[in-house]
């Protein structure tokens, strides 16, 4: 792998030491060594043009990295995407992708990474806005010292030459100062690189030096250095330095031999193909033109002018997309001491639309809120209500069992049917005795006739004190009229086979497990339609409360403390308890108790 990212002069072989590398990663599951085999084989393809694959491998050891959790390998990863999406015109992604890199370099205080990203920026910038490019190489140049790595020395020298070159040709008021400033970051770099033994070093800065060599006139020293350099981007199979070359050497042809200019021209334009570049293209067929029409070839000269007029009208396109895209990337981008390009007014205007929208999504929160508390306040009140009903009517029938009504009327009835009716049958034997030996004295008719009066009266008293033992199926209606008249609900009672056989307090037991399901659908399930059956079958008294509400999970419900105490309650009178409910489809509730008693 080392190997591999040392053989810049033979680019096809790096990338195939870096795959050989890369299968032994994978064979022996060497997660790491795998993702820098995919980092770096991005940035061999990014560098020969081949987009898709650089994209697809550095997704790759970008996935691998985020999972390792380290910092700085996914930041290389990021900065090397952000140079991939330069080279796709993409300016917008490609300032992001830096941003995101520069945040993981500073978090770790990575100085050569911080640099590296200062690098890119001013090339991802150069195109759009030379000005910001300019300042990130200062950055760059400025961070130069002993901790620095020497190949990122060498990109900054390159970058703050190549921008001090554009601001010589951007302004020509300045021009001779700018070029000297560029001569002289050439010239450092070109020491750098040979010290480094750099051949893309050496090529880029004898490349640039060869230029001041014309722009001075000294032909030869132009030709024999840029012969140099054709040789050495030759090796490195450079494309996009080539084209530079073979049109800078057109140029310095080009009234001196317009033939062998054209020659260069054509060499030139076979290294732009597949690149994004119509401002190359543009430049390259208005030489081309200007070439034909040196040569007296007015017709060929149109032509290529007509060719070099389209190419324009996409390089302004594209220029106008990237300056777009180049002041969105920098709203939100942090550090780079740069003024956002926006006016007072619309800065303002910004803010108060925030504030605004802010206060127009308190209100709707607010609103929301309220209406939540509201309804939670209704739900609270209308089930403190059915508790207050179902503990008024509890409180009535406490009462009238504290008083000992019930054993009252029972004891009463006992004592009357027992003892005076018993009393009055003697009474009526014996009276009846007495008047068969008087021979019918009226005296002794009349006193039958009231013994069996009397004895009657007796009877219905006992009969009336006894109906009062179904006293709790009484009250478990008047408790369904209530909830009928008031709450959203019709609620009645079915019953069969119910008399005063059934013991009393099994019936108030059931009175009582029937009002406690009565009072749990009210607050739970949502219907306006409850029925409540009671019967007796043999020994056994069946209660069924059905609903027609939203239904629920009993397994759910189950685990809660409401039915589960309530099961418990019907345990101890040996009954049993069965629900029959799915959501959506309504509840039946089955209770069955012996009439014989609880435990």
């Amino acid at each position: 792998m080392a190997g591999a990212q040392h053989l810049s002069t033979d680019p096809d072989q790096a990338v195939a030491l870096t795959q050989q590398a890369l299968d032994v990663s994978i064979a022996h599951r060497y997660t790491k060594g795998e993702a820098t085999c995919y980092n770096w084989l991005g940035v061999l393809n990014q560098r020969q043009n081949r987009y898709l694959l650089a994209e697809d491998v550095l997704i790759k050891a970008l996935a691998i990295r985020k999972k390792a959790g380290e910092k700085r390998p996914v930041a290389d990863v990021y900065n090397n995407f952000a140079n991939l999406r330069r080279s796709e015109g993409k300016t917008k992604e490609a300032v992001a992708y830096a941003d995101s890199a520069m945040t993981l370099y500073k978090a770790v205080e990575d100085s050569n990474g911080i640099l590296k990203v200062y690098l890119s920026l001013a090339e991802i910038m150069r195109e759009s806005n030379y000005d910001t490019a300019h300042f990130y190489n200062l950055q760059a140049v400025s961070m130069i010292g002993p901790a620095i790595d020497k190949q990122k020395e060498l990109q900054a020298y390159f970058g703050l030459a190549q921008s001090f070159h554009t601001m010589a040709f951007k302004d020509s008021i300045h021009a001779a100062v700018n070029a000297k400033e560029a001569l002289q970051y050439h010239k450092k770099a070109l020491t750098l690189s040979e010290a480094l033994n750099d051949s893309r070093g050496i090529a880029l800065s004898k490349g640039a030096i060869s230029i001041h060599y014309w722009e001075q006139d000294k032909m030869d020293s132009f030709y024999l250095m840029q012969n140099e350099v054709e040789t050495l981007y030759l090796k490195l199979r450079d494309s996009t330095n080539l084209f530079i070359h073979y049109f800078n050497r057109g140029l310095a042809d080009q009234e001196s031999d317009p033939k062998n200019a054209l020659k260069l021209f054509g060499k030139a334009a076979d290294h732009l193909i597949g690149l994004n570049r119509p401002g190359e293209y543009r430049d390259l067929y208005n030489d081309v033109a200007l070439t034909w029409e040196i040569m007296g070839k007015p017709d060929s000269a149109l032509h290529y002018y007509k060719i070099a007029s389209e190419w324009n009208t996409k390089a302004q396109k594209l220029n106008e997309k990237n300056q777009q895209e180049a002041i969105l990337a920098q709203m939100g981008h942090y550090d780079r001491g740069l003024e956002l390009q926006k006016t007072k007014r619309s800065n303002t205007i910004l803010v108060i639309s925030l504030i605004a929208l802010a206060l127009l999504l308190a209100t709707i929160i607010q609103a929301f809120l309220a209406i939540r508390r509201k309804k939670r306040h209704e739900d609270l009140l209308y089930k403190q209500k059915i508790d207050e009903m179902v503990l008024r009517q509890e409180t009535e029938n406490v009462l009238a069992v504290a008083a000992g009504e019930s054993k009252a009327r029972e004891a009463t009835a006992q004592h009357l049917h027992d003892g005076v009716g018993s009393v009055l049958i003697a009474l009526q034997w014996e009276v009846e005795a007495i008047a068969k030996e008087h021979n019918g004295d009226e005296r002794a008719i009349r006193a039958l006739e009231t013994v069996k009066i009397a004895y009657q009266e007796v009877k219905k008293s006992v009969n009336t004190l006894r109906r009062n033992r179904m006293d709790w199926l009484t009250n478990l209606q008047k408790f369904c009229e209530v909830v009928s008249k008031s709450q959203k609900i019709a609620a009645k009672v079915l019953c069969f086979g119910l008399d005063d056989t059934i013991a009393p307090e099994i019936g108030e037991e059931a009175r009582l497990i029937a009002q406690e399901l009565v009072a749990n659908a009210l607050k739970h399930s949502g219907a306006d339609v409850l029925t409540v059956q009671i019967n007796r079958v043999g020994s056994e008294l069946n209660i069924s409360i059905e609903d027609n509400g939203k239904g629920f999970d009993p397994e759910e419900v189950l685990r809660g403390d409401g039915l589960k105490n309530l099961a418990a309650r019907i345990a101890k009178l040996n009954g049993v308890f069965d629900i029959d409910s799915n959501k959506g489809a309504g509840t039946t509730i089955f209770v069955t108790i012996p009439v014989e008693g609880a435990k």
